[in-house]
């Protein structure tokens, strides 16, 4: 299980936590993606988008067997990650492996995974690059246009 702490000693935990499970997945596939939503504003996002903008905790699966969850801190206004066993997942998960975003990604193989920065020494993200030459990255946001404080999925262009 990964913690968030606070200050500096959060950032160095946090970094060091996540380079051992980055480790872990490079090279591994997503074959799996679940989504746990936290509130029901599904029908105000566009249908083309909706299963990256709408705010909820992501679970992925990996090829290793491993799941770690990605869902918004706010407190810290970044992405906390947890690694949970299956048995572990919550109800209520919709899975959305094979949508017109994930399709392209799941089963393809993870090259890189780095934590993204902004103007802070904290970060806000995971970026994910795979062996297609796509890209994903879960960033904490404040705001969006459809959401308050959420994880957002997008194809990595933007970071």
């Amino acid at each position: 299980m990964i913690h968030l702490l606070t200050g500096k000693s959060m950032n160095k935990q946090f970094i060091k936590d996540n380079e051992r499970t980055f480790k872990k997945i490079r090279g591994k596939h997503i074959i799996k993606c679940f989504r746990l939503f936290f509130e029901s504003d599904l029908e105000y996002i566009p249908e083309n988008i909706r299963w990256q903008e709408a705010d909820g905790v992501v679970f992925l699966v990996f090829s290793n067997g491993e799941i770690i969850s990605f869902y918004p801190n706010s407190e810290n206004f970044t992405v906390k990650m947890e690694k949970i066993k299956k048995e572990k997942l919550p109800n209520g998960l919709l899975e959305v492996s094979n949508n017109q975003f994930w399709n392209k990604r799941v089963n393809s193989e993870i090259i890189s995974v780095e934590l993204i920065y902004g103007y802070t020494d904290t970060p806000y993200g995971v970026l994910f690059q795979f062996a297609n030459g796509l890209k994903m990255d879960l960033c904490y946001l404040s705001e969006s246009e459809y959401t308050f404080d959420a994880l957002i999925i997008s194809n990595g262009e933007k970071v």
